[in-house]
């Protein structure tokens, strides 16, 4: 069966990787993408980026709009995170706005998206995707499941952080790259089948493989990277080199299923490159050490615990036994030393998408204890923040810890915003670091990060086979409003 839209969606496939091996000859579906369709830089959410992509397609809001940015969230005025799942995204997806236009449609596998029980079509939920949520799968109509399980199998949870530290062996490394395959190829052929099955206005093909093979393997295809071991590469191959062949083979196939009167659009969400320090252990003791009035002693106890953690050597951190006990010990910590004393500090580290930093300004008003005054306050002690942030450099070579600082009050409106960081702080991937240095705050260790060796870049590509013209570089919130305004939606529908 033909379908009016096909849209290939490749979670965290990097564009400047398959731009290169495209050209190489290695990538030919690729290749043959990049010369017949039109190309479109797609903007993500500057310092949110890898944690908002998904919920800004899906609902075609900015994050202060639907509210999403971490697995771990506060709630307006608290002090303490709790997970943040699919179903507390504001904004209706824009699949359900088709289908209530009577298009019909199939969604497989789109990261972070909800149920849509009402669906005019088909759609399957956290089969084989990135930090799903849903365990089992979710499918309307629900004995689609059934039928999908007894085809492809029952799909599977995503064990990608499990696995880091039996990569650094060449059997390992194959056996991890293989069990990425084999997921990316059930996924290619579930796909195929339902496209074929019947014509769909919109089919949303979701391969999600791309995201995983980038955190676990980046120490293998770059060889500047510190964990690069050349016995290891030269054994496995490049991972990343060898599940790309495998997409671009299953994008083929989708490609023929679609048949040739198919609009097509090939979406890679955002990019990968190096990950070498772990910034989430140090941005809060950063914080205190700049925050003189109440920083420094409103912390002593959770940052000496937290200091002495990380100045175990790397190899016992990495083990079962110390893992498991920090596992067991951490949310009794959080609750009797951590949050009280983000009651009595000015800011203070939040959690974030692990590309990025963020800071809670502890405002008065909104926060349950708050410190610091909305206005010329709040602007103050933000700007201070990011003009400290910005002097922090490597003290051997003086390069730059920070690359950037985003203010979201100042990007985005919406219902939403205050749920919020007040400060994102984008830092410096590309380069070893030992130490950080500023006149503020002095020296300060920081660990190499143990598991993942790539982390997320703000590089999204759009392929289009219309070719409309529209070259402009396009928000991902965007995304949604192209695709309802290419099956014939007006203005009134979409926003409806």
């Amino acid at each position: 069966m033909s379908s009016d839209l096909l849209l290939i969606t490749l979670d965290s496939c990097d564009a400047q990787l398959v731009a290169e091996w495209a050209d190489a000859g290695e990538l030919p579906t690729f290749r043959q993408l990049f010369a017949t369709c039109q190309r479109r830089e797609v903007i993500n959410a500057p310092g949110f980026f890898g944690g908002t992509v998904w919920p800004s397609f899906a609902t075609g809001l900015s994050p202060a709009g639907h509210g999403r940015f971490c697995a771990l969230q506060a709630s307006r005025g608290a002090y303490d995170s709790c997970k943040f799942g699919s179903s507390d995204i504001a904004g209706r997806q824009f699949w359900e706005r088709l289908s209530d236009a009577g298009r019909r449609v199939a969604v497989i596998d789109v990261p972070m998206s909800r149920p849509s029980p009402r669906l005019n079509g088909i759609q399957l939920v956290d089969f084989l995707s990135h930090d799903g949520f849903f365990h089992p799968p979710i499918a309307t109509p629900p004995d689609l499941y059934d039928e999908i399980a007894s085809m492809f199998g029952p799909g599977g949870r995503d064990t990608c952080d499990e696995q880091w530290s039996e990569l650094d062996s060449a059997e390992g490394a194959a056996a991890f790259t293989d069990h990425l395959l084999q997921r990316a190829r059930i996924k290619g052929r579930l796909c195929e089948h339902y496209l074929r099955r019947e014509h769909w206005h919109l089919f949303i093909a979701s391969l999600n493989e791309s995201h995983c093979v980038g955190h676990q393997f980046w120490h293998l295809h770059d060889a500047t990277h510190p964990r690069h071991r050349r016995d290891v590469a030269a054994a496995s191959g490049d991972p990343l080199l060898i599940l790309y062949r495998a997409l671009d083979e299953q994008i083929a196939a989708l490609l023929d299923a679609a048949g040739s009167g198919a609009g097509v659009m090939v979406w890679l969400t955002h990019g990968m490159g190096s990950a070498i320090n772990d910034y989430t252990v140090v941005l809060d003791e950063i914080l205190c050490r700049l925050d003189t009035a109440t920083g420094q002693r409103a912390s002593g106890a959770f940052r000496n615990m937290k200091s002495s953690w990380y100045r175990l050597p790397g190899e016992l951190r990495q083990m079962r036994a110390a893992r498991a006990l920090k596992k067991a010990v951490i949310p009794a910590l959080r609750q009797s030393l951590l949050i009280p004393q983000r009651r009595s500090r000015r800011f203070f580290a939040i959690p974030a998408d692990t590309s990025t930093g963020a800071v809670r300004i502890n405002c008065i008003g909104r926060e349950e204890a708050g410190l610091v005054a909305r206005g010329a306050e709040y602007r103050a002690v933000l700007a201070d923040i990011a003009a400290a942030l910005a002097e922090i450099v490597d003290p051997r070579t003086g390069v730059p810890a920070v690359l950037a600082t985003h203010f979201p009050r100042d990007l985005y409106a919406g219902p939403h915003l205050d749920a919020l960081p007040d400060l994102l702080v984008e830092w410096n991937h590309d380069h070893r670091f030992t130490a950080l240095q500023s006149p503020r705050l002095g020296v300060l260790p920081i660990p190499e990060l143990i598991g993942r060796s790539g982390e997320h870049r703000n590089r999204g590509l759009l392929l289009d086979r219309a070719n409309d013209g529209s070259a402009l570089p396009l928000p991902v919130e965007g995304l949604a409003s192209l695709i309802c305004g290419r099956l014939g939606l007006s203005a009134a529908q979409i926003e409806a």
